[in-house]
């Protein structure tokens, strides 16, 4: 299934740019938000598999 999507929601963008360092190269499709609010605008759009929260965010 390393053709999935996955949508990160985090805050912070050194954790952001961890995940994609990690999950990229095994093949995944990465989609990112910084907020609840960008996330559920991506996740109305469709197509994600999979989604990594942070459960404590500022926004």
């Amino acid at each position: 299934m390393a053709d999935a999507t996955i949508l990160i929601v985090e805050d912070e963008e050194k954790m952001r740019r961890l995940f994609d360092l990690v999950l990229r190269p095994e093949g995944y499709r990465l989609l990112q938000a910084d907020s609840g609010e960008a996330a559920l605008k991506l996740l109305e759009e469709g197509g994600i598999d999979l989604v990594l929260t942070d459960l404590q965010m500022a926004k």
